[in-house]
């Protein structure tokens, strides 16, 4: 055998190798979501590189819209971006379908107009565990403080945004069942959430005929405004939500309950 063709030899096994090397292993399992869109099944870490290890960029909810663009070979994790910006990696498991059925993200109250505090709602307004409608002023390190003194300081994840007021004519009343709301965002002031609604109606026209619901929603992290649109069935809700998601707009159903 001449030198070339040993060389010509050696340079086919190799090829042929790096090839194997790149075919997918026979049993393994395929990824449940393809590159495209796709929504967190869970909260998502999301690292610098594709390694468990490698340092945390930032942390998305779960319910995120994310796109996603591609799977680094070998290593279980996805490269994801948000709105066109690319983010970085998270782990492949966490991802899940945009047309699957969404958890409820968590539990709304819409209240009768006679009671007790009602009238003085405003944005601020929820209620608290023992189903008394409270004002909240601020959230620190996870206590919402009721009156600015932390004499009045309660956990702030054991509190229940209120969507709104109900009267006679809105055939509803304590005890009912609820129904459910697509929650579209989270945002500093009313004037954002008013500006992204205005959007969705655009391309979603068939939101046009309803009213928004904007209120603010404490959370152990802090205290800000949130979209939703509804009234909905669960099947509904989640049909809204994934033709919201197919556009990259984020969406998750809330259950409302009628207190």
């Amino acid at each position: 055998m001449t030198g070339t063709t040993r060389h010509r030899t050696a340079l086919a096994i190799l090829t042929a190798g790096l090839l194997t090397a790149l075919m997918p292993r026979p049993g393994t399992a395929q990824y449940a979501v393809d590159p495209g869109e796709a929504i967190a099944a869970g909260p998502l870490q999301i690292m610098s590189t594709p390694s468990a290890g490698a340092a945390k960029v930032m942390e998305l909810e779960a319910g995120r819209t994310v796109t996603v663009l591609g799977y680094p070979r070998g290593t279980g994790m996805a490269w994801i971006a948000v709105n066109g910006r690319e983010l970085g990696y998270v782990s492949a498991a966490s991802l899940a379908p945009i047309d699957r059925e969404r958890p409820i993200l968590y539990r709304a109250a819409v209240i009768a107009q006679g009671r007790t505090g009602a009238a003085k709602l405003g944005l601020n307004g929820q209620l608290d565990a023992a189903g008394e409608v409270v004002d909240v002023v601020r959230v620190v390190n996870g206590k919402a403080s009721l009156d600015g003194s932390r004499a009045r300081e309660v956990p702030a994840d054991q509190l229940v945004p209120i969507l709104g007021t109900y009267g006679p004519l809105d055939g509803l009343s304590p005890g009912v069942p609820g129904f459910f709301a697509a929650r579209l965002g989270r945002f500093a002031t009313p004037a954002e959430a008013q500006a992204r609604w205005a959007e969705i109606q655009q391309y979603l026209p068939e939101l046009a005929d309803l009213a928004p619901y904007l209120f603010r929603r404490a959370t152990t992290r802090d205290m800000a405004i949130e979209l939703a649109a509804g009234p909905f069935n669960r099947m509904r809700v989640e049909e809204v939500c994934t033709l919201l998601a197919r556009r990259g707009q984020d969406c998750w159903p809330i259950a409302v309950d009628v207190r």
